[in-house]
């Protein structure tokens, strides 16, 4: 027998076509055919549409629906792999790889994972890599049908010969060596128990065993290109199938409906003019559908604009949506945005929410975190733990409470409100002082004495369960058993097996219990309960209701019709997105090692694009034109070809809704100072800067010392990484200057190499050892280093030399209302040439191009002018003045674009005064300070909340 072959054309009628022909071929033969889509797709409307189409005339004896598998789930059925050893779960087969990094620290290192935490994310990335190789590269038969016995035995075998083969062809291509340790994890790490290999000898299976079982007509729905492998499988498939059965295998029709050539040829490299005929005509065919292109500026407006569409679509009747997710971020907004329609709309996420999103994964992830510092965690981090929704208040205190009753929701309240208002640091002593007897003022609230040591002895409860964690070594289910009693003990066990998504974080804990590691720190099981979560998805379901949204990656719509499509994130970045393979793959790596993966999947998502198109009436096609950085965008390349046939799919302009309450312009916020107590008597450049730039903000963060509580300000990596280098050149140019003498230019460029070098691994190391993530700040300062050194050399070469660091200065400016107000701060840096003229430097950690806007707001941040004052006044005495200021780039920048220098002349020193007095004279004097900020600073100002500014007026 031969397999038939017949092509449908991928549009609103397919599934009928497919129904028909599953009908047609059933009447043929006569029996009911076996049906098998080659990937998951939308058996249960392919059901129902089976149903009602079925042929009134039919034979009795195949009335029954057919059988309707995907591929997968019929290997399921096989038999012969229920003897075999259990597959390894994804957390069994990580266990295996950070075993090896345990006995080689040097494969770790080499990748950069730092500790053994990131131990389990290289683990992690190893494993997705051998699963790609495996997709790619792995094919094998076995064919011995007279010893089922030895089944298993023969797959490994043949399994084990494929993958050295394989690996032969492979080692000559990867020129890395990174690749070659890959190579080698997959060669002796892989085996008949991973996934895919097990998925592969069920293709065998299922070979084997056509010619030893009656087999029905076999319908075969090819819904996507697989990999180049599992084509071969199943080829090999349908072939053995077709010599004991009839085989019909069911495509789609590009050459009728592709709209792009590549959509036809299933080739990148095509001739457009080739193919020119076909896409006109095909494209000719949907004119009259309302597909609109929809630009919007910014992330708010497409979500805002999103919303708009769908509403103009139920407006219309139409009530089944999807909405396509390639840009996931704006589409959870809009989910969000969804969620103010209230309970007549039924929302069904398929796109899967990454597990460690959600509320259950940061409420366990908040105690993890308070646990990390043996000496207890900052504020920020115990707040997160006291306000997770899972922690059940009066479970945590009923040890402490026994038999006192308090107003639970009340303490709850005043605890966390006292935390807030405190500036404590890090550390269970000084959280602890907080709650300290003493005398209590009267605005204290009434319960405070009863309060107080209530409070304090839930903090040290979690500081005795704190130090019970800090254990050097144990066994991984001992971690396990831990965090399942302390569950307990908050009551956020019993929280979490009530949500849908704890409930799956409860069964992460449960799959941990399997690992066998006698030996892990806390560290490295933090890390690997973090990444078992991360790798799990949570999808949010709803009751379907008449209005339905259905939220559907692009892939996830074949075959499926909706009254209409709203598709988010249509430029060229996201529309084709590129896959991602695993963070260890380089771009050039993956086409060495799979040349055909990149086109494939470019191919597959053009024409998933095209059946989402010529399958829908209504489509909206938004994309947003900037970035955050203001950079432009650009439409997807596939939708841009589309307009020289398509005059139809010309831009859209879309309105957003807008208050429709009467309102007049309100003048933003602006205050004065009556009260000369408030009014500061020392002033820093920061403060300065920030007066120049809103003077409103100045009086909310500097008069009134108001700013977000400390528990809630977010870290700033760039400052902890700014202080830092600061200490590591200090350090480096006083040993520098330390240094008598050198024999030669040569052996001085490499002492100061190697010995600022060594100075930044130690200061590093710290640093790192607290926060990994910082360590690609690390490695990016690592390779500044000689470049540091030969722009110091040049300025050597220049006349000068350095003379002290981080020095502390100050001086006095006398206002018009006779206040005498002390100017101060601290000079990175300040060199002496042989004159004794002085040059001030100070530090940014900025690249070299952006240096040079610094001399253009030079008089909203005159930083460098006030401290070039202030050392002249220092230095005036000895008859040394301050000849040159220059802004030094600590990140990447040539020699030449290293600093940007300005000569310090009188003239600049007066007009610094002069400027001084213009805007601090007003300030003491009562004058009004209006909140004139430019809206790229108000997003992140302290004052946002008070200030009233932009709120009822457009700027």
């Amino acid at each position: 027998m031969t397999i038939t072959e017949k092509g449908v054309l991928p549009n609103a009628d397919a599934l009928q076509n497919i129904a028909d022909l599953i009908w047609q071929q059933a009447c043929i033969t006569g029996q009911t055919p076996l049906v098998l889509t080659s990937t998951l797709g939308p058996i249960h409307q392919l059901r129902k549409i089976l149903h009602k189409q079925r042929p009134k005339d039919i034979n009795l004896e195949i009335t029954f629906l057919p059988p309707i598998y995907s591929v997968n789930q019929w290997l399921e059925q096989c038999p012969e792999l229920l003897d075999f050893p259990p597959v390894k779960t994804t957390i069994e087969r990580w266990e295996m790889v950070y075993e090896e990094l345990q006995k080689h620290k040097k494969i770790q290192n080499q990748f950069g994972a730092i500790g053994e935490g990131g131990g389990w994310a290289l683990a992690k990335s190893i494993i997705e890599a051998c699963d790609f190789l495996t997709k790619s590269n792995i094919s094998f038969a076995f064919y011995d049908v007279h010893h089922k016995e030895n089944f298993y035995e023969q797959a490994q075998q043949e399994f084990e010969k494929t993958l050295k083969e394989s690996y032969k062809s492979l080692e000559f291509n990867v020129a890395q060596e990174e690749g070659e340790l890959i190579l080698a994890f997959w060669k002796f790490l892989s085996n008949t128990e991973d996934p895919l290999v097990r998925e592969r000898m069920a293709y065998q299976f299922k070979i084997q065993s056509l010619s030893q079982t009656k087999l029905a007509p076999l319908i075969w729905i090819e819904m996507a290109k697989p990999s180049k492998t599992i084509q071969i499988l199943q080829d090999e498939l349908l072939a053995f199938y077709a010599q004991h059965q009839i085989v019909l295998k069911i495509g789609f029709d590009w050459q009728q409906s592709g709209l792009w050539p590549e959509c036809i040829s299933g080739k990148v490299s095509t001739n457009l003019e080739e193919y020119r005929k076909e896409t006109f005509s095909n494209r000719q065919k949907y004119t009259d559908h309302q597909w609109r292109v929809i630009a919007q500026p910014s992330f708010e407006t497409m979500a805002w604009a999103a919303l708009v569409c769908i509403h103009e679509h139920i407006s219309a009747g139409r009530q089944q949506i999807a909405l396509v997710a390639q840009d996931r971020l704006i589409a959870r907004r809009i989910r969000a945005l969804l969620a103010r329609y209230g309970s007549n709309i039924s929302i069904n996420d398929q796109t899967g929410w990454t597990l460690s999103t959600t509320s259950a994964a940061a409420a366990v992830h908040s105690y993890l975190e308070i646990l990390k510092d043996s000496e207890g965690p900052e504020l920020g981090t115990l707040m997160g733990f006291l306000k997770n929704p899972m922690l059940d208040w009066k479970e945590i205190l009923k040890p402490i409470l026994k038999d006192q009753s308090i107003d639970i929701e009340d303490f709850a309240w005043w605890m966390e409100s006292k935390l807030l208002a405190s500036s404590v640091g890090i550390g269970w002593t000084e959280l602890q002082h907080v709650f300290v007897e003493k005398s209590f003022s009267r605005h204290e609230h009434p319960l405070v004495e009863i309060y107080s040591p209530i409070a304090k002895e839930l903090l040290l409860l979690l500081e005795r369960r704190s130090k019970d964690w800090q254990q050097k070594k144990i066994h991984s289910q001992d971690w396990v058993l831990k965090l399942e009693e302390d569950l307990q003990a908050f009551g956020m066990f019993f929280k979490l097996s009530e949500d849908a998504a704890g409930q799956i974080i409860l069964r992460v804990i449960e799959q941990l219990k399997l690992l066998n590691l006698s030996r892990l720190n806390l560290t490295a099981w933090i890390s690997l309960f973090d990444q078992c979560v991360e790798q799990e998805n949570f999808v949010q379901k709803s009751p379907k209701k008449q209005i339905h949204i259905e939220m559907i990656p692009i892939s996830g719509i074949r075959l499926r019709t909706y009254s209409a499509v709203v598709v988010v994130g249509c430029h060229d970045k996201l529309l084709p997105r590129i896959k991602d393979h695993g963070s260890i793959f380089s771009k050039a790596m993956l086409y060495e090692l799979d040349p055909e993966l990149p086109e494939a999947e470019y191919i597959q998502q053009a024409r998933d694009l095209s059946q989402l198109l010529t399958s829908h009436q209504y489509v909206d096609l938004l994309w947003q034109e900037y970035q955050r950085a203001e950079e432009k965008n650009r439409l997807s390349n596939w939708l841009s070809r589309l307009h020289i046939d398509m005059p139809n799919l010309e831009k859209k302009k879309i309105q957003l809704p807008t208050n429709s309450i009467d309102k007049s312009d309100v003048f933003a916020s602006k205050t004065k100072i009556s009260d000369s107590v408030l009014l500061p008597d020392k002033l820093s450049p920061s403060a300065y800067k920030v007066l120049r730039s809103c003077p409103y903000r100045f009086y909310v963060n500097y008069l009134l010392k108001l700013s977000s509580p400390k528990a809630l300000r977010e870290i700033n990596e760039f400052g902890i990484v700014g202080t830092l280098l600061h200490d590591i050149l200090n350090q480096f140019y006083k040993e520098y200057q330390g240094k008598e003498s050198f024999i030669s230019k040569a052996e001085k460029l490499i002492w100061m190499e190697e010995q600022l070098l060594q100075i930044s691994h130690i200061k590093w190391q710290e640093l790192i050892s607290k926060d990994g993530k910082l360590i690609a700040m690390q490695e990016e300062w690592f390779g500044h280093v000689p470049e540091i050194v030969a722009w110091q050399i040049g300025l050597e070469e220049k006349g000068w030399s350095f003379f002290e660091a981080e020095k502390d200065v100050e001086f006095f400016l006398q206002l018009e209302t006779g206040d005498s107000l002390k100017i101060y701060g601290r000079v990175d840096r300040v060199d002496r040439n042989e004159d004794g003229n002085l040059l001030v430097l100070d530090y940014k950690f900025k690249n070299g191009k952006d240096l040079s806007n610094l001399n253009k707001t030079l008089w909203d941040d005159p930083q460098l002018l006030i401290y070039s004052k202030a050392i002249s006044l220092l230095n005036q005495e000895r008859g040394n003045f301050v000849q040159e200021a220059s802004w030094v780039s600590l990140g990447e920048a040539s020699i030449d674009k290293r600093n940007l220098s300005f000569a310090v002349t009188t003239e600049k020193i007066d007009e610094l005064d002069q400027k001084l007095l213009q805007d601090l004279n007003p300030i003491w004097k009562g004058h009004m300070m209006p909140a004139n900020g430019i809206t790229k600073t108000c997003n992140y100002c302290d004052a946002r909340g008070i200030c009233r500014k932009g709120m009822w007026h457009d700027e």
